[in-house]
């Protein structure tokens, strides 16, 4: 029974895959305005997490089918889209994506603005604007 209850109360402390401490930075600095993207993937606990709807970037798997049935035109968004919004300066955006998926971005994007935010073992946290600088 010992095990279970040290087990069960460290379970966020072993679990690498949650996005908790990403969205906790996100709602501490955003902004009415700002928007939250997810690049390439979609991270199911950060609605949670954030009490809003994201915008997704180039990811579809089991959101498909609701696809069909819904217009999804304004937060499920592909590359042309995002890069209108993240280059706007007059528009913040947080964005989740894995680390892997970040240095690539880094590498293929040298001259975009990537400001690092925070870091999970598996995720990362940017923004497209310092923080300094609120959105008009």
């Amino acid at each position: 029974a010992t095990f279970l209850i040290i087990s069960f109360g460290s379970i966020r402390y072993i679990d690498t895959r949650t996005i908790q401490p990403l969205a906790e930075t996100i709602k501490s600095l955003r902004q009415p305005g700002d928007e939250v993207i997810t690049y390439n993937q979609y991270y199911q606990d950060l609605p949670f997490y954030l009490e809003q709807r994201v915008t997704i970037l180039n990811w579809q798997n089991e959101l498909g089918y609701g696809m069909q049935h819904q217009d999804t035109r304004e937060w499920m968004i592909d590359n042309d889209q995002f890069w209108l919004r993240w280059r706007n300066k007059k528009h913040r955006i947080f964005m989740v994506m894995s680390k892997d998926e970040y240095q690539l971005f880094y590498k293929r994007f040298p001259h975009d603005k990537i400001i690092l935010l925070n870091e999970t073992p598996s995720n990362v946290l940017v923004t497209n604007q310092p923080l300094a600088i609120a959105p008009t």
